[in-house]
């Protein structure tokens, strides 16, 4: 009875504590979202003035050419970075609703162990 209860509150603390650094990274995966946005934002405007330089400045054209190009390739690669980063946040997001799940039914366990050492108490 008591031993039961106490490993089922011990049990429950540690899946508190497993949901709690579920929480932190999901945070840290969100964060990491947000600045990789911010970096691709940066780097879509860093494109777009190098378009314009293009456009104004014709004798330049072949070097500005390349600064695009170089501006592509960086734009792809953070879209890429910000897929990962988006699909490691929905991983961290279902992980965490599965440590909820685990902290919800380690709830309900210390809650039938209270009871059952109540009632055992209640009859002696």
């Amino acid at each position: 009875g008591r031993e039961e209860l106490r490993s089922r509150i011990i049990e429950q603390n540690q899946q508190k504590d497993k949901e709690r650094q579920k929480q932190v990274e999901l945070m840290e995966s969100s964060r990491n979202v947000e600045v990789v946005q911010r970096k691709l934002q940066t780097q879509e405007t860093e494109q777009a003035k190098a378009e314009e330089v293009l456009l104004e400045m014709e004798r330049r054209v072949a070097e500005q050419r390349r600064e695009v190009e170089r501006n592509h390739g960086a734009v792809d690669k953070i879209r890429g970075e910000l897929a990962s980063a988006q699909g490691a946040e929905h991983l961290a997001n279902i992980v965490l609703g599965e440590a909820q799940k685990d902290t919800q039914t380690c709830n309900d366990r210390v809650a039938m162990a209270e009871a059952e050492v109540t009632a055992r108490q209640e009859r002696e």
